[in-house]
């Protein structure tokens, strides 16, 4: 479970997303596509998407690692029961 550094990381990458993206669907919407506005509008969306998807996976491998974390204590294998 992410800390609450990781979850504010998180919500502020996710902001940075949700921002970018409700720009690109605002232009389609009212017929801006095309031009430079349009160009830099989907690099800063495909930048925040990307940006949130590699914190995510920097995520999934630490909990990844957490799972695979071999038990603690004496734990016999269920078949040798």
């Amino acid at each position: 479970m992410p800390n609450s550094d990781q979850k504010y990381r998180a919500y502020q990458l996710l902001r940075q997303l949700d921002t970018a993206t409700s720009s690109i669907m605002n232009q389609v919407a009212y017929g801006q596509i095309g031009g430079p506005l349009w160009g830099e509008a989907l690099l800063v969306q495909q930048k925040a998407f990307d940006d949130w998807a590699d914190y995510a996976k920097t995520l999934a491998t630490l909990d990844i690692l957490a799972c695979s974390a071999p038990p603690s204590g004496d734990h016999k294998d269920q078949s040798e029961a």
